[in-house]
């Protein structure tokens, strides 16, 4: 996996212009010839050889089961730890769906220098595509289905809590919650750039934001004050920052030899941490248990 910091311009909206209406129109305006990508009809236990992209997975069980979509990284969706966090899900009880965007057009990353590219608001539309197909499905209690977002799906994730972007893709059902690792609430490319914001103050759904203080490319200062704020205001966030993490904790064969420099010249590692593996997945399945 590689940054994807410099295909950020242009392919989202500037939270100065932060009314919920501009963020309505950006999302439409993104998506309005773009189809969402499709899904498998079936529904089958993990295997080893499973081609998991855009296929469903149960736990052991006849269900209902709440379920969970999974959004990748900018790495999509072969990377291992998504197999991994597959794993976990189902030990848990939870029906699961990997979401790729990238394979169906074409491509198996977005990372930088990548010459093939795909929008964040387009993920948004395939995540409200993967929910409604979620729903219709006799296996899943479709009054619990979640998403967990790893880097860049961490990005669309908190854009799900807020109701604009259901009524931007014209969806009539919602996420129960949204989770988003070593993703941020907002972002700025560099110093001169605009900010771009990602976490909404419009929303309506719990969030749980994890993050690395290590982080360079995602930074959990980005998030404050504007968590606490919506905190004080009512709204379901909740967060955790892990000490001494840095970005994408859960990859198993980053062993900090992957190094970004970002907008700002700072050199963000990718380095992999057991802890804040174990840790994020509980605080994640705790987190969507507690809201049924």
């Amino acid at each position: 996996m590689r940054s994807f910091l410099f295909l950020l311009a242009g392919v989202f909206f500037c939270c100065n212009s932060a009314n919920a209406q501009g963020i309505r129109n950006f999302l439409i305006s993104q998506t309005a010839q773009i189809q969402p990508v499709s899904f498998s009809a079936e529904v089958s236990e993990l295997g080893l050889f499973s081609s998991i992209a855009n296929s469903v997975f149960k736990p052991a069980g006849a269900g209902p089961f709440p379920a969970v979509v999974i959004l990748h990284s900018c790495g999509g969706v072969s990377r291992p730890h998504i197999r991994e966090r597959m794993v976990e899900l189902l030990d848990a009880g939870f029906v699961v769906l990997p979401l790729d965007s990238f394979g169906p057009r074409g491509f198996s990353s977005s990372c930088a220098g990548n010459p093939k590219q795909v929008s964040v608001a387009t993920t948004v539309l395939d995540a409200y595509a993967a929910l409604d197909h979620l729903g219709k499905m006799p296996i899943v209690d479709p009054s619990r289905i979640y998403a967990t977002g790893y880097s860049w799906g961490a990005l669309v994730t908190p854009m799900l809590a807020s109701p604009q972007s259901a009524a931007a893709i014209g969806s009539k059902t919602r996420y129960r919650a949204i989770v988003s690792n070593y993703g941020a609430c907002s972002f700025q490319r560099s110093t001169t750039a605009p900010r771009t914001r990602f976490l909404q103050n419009d929303i309506d759904r719990p969030v749980l934001m994890l993050m690395a203080s290590e982080d360079k490319e995602y930074k959990p200062a980005d998030c404050f004050p504007q968590l606490e704020e919506l905190k004080a205001d009512g709204k379901q966030v909740e967060w955790n920052i892990y000490p001494g993490t840095h970005h994408a904790w859960d990859h198993r064969d980053h062993n900090g030899s992957v190094k970004v420099t970002t907008g700002w010249g700072e050199v963000s590692i990718y380095l992999y941490n057991a802890d804040a593996t174990r840790d994020s997945t509980k605080r994640m399945i705790d987190f969507f248990n507690r809201l049924r």
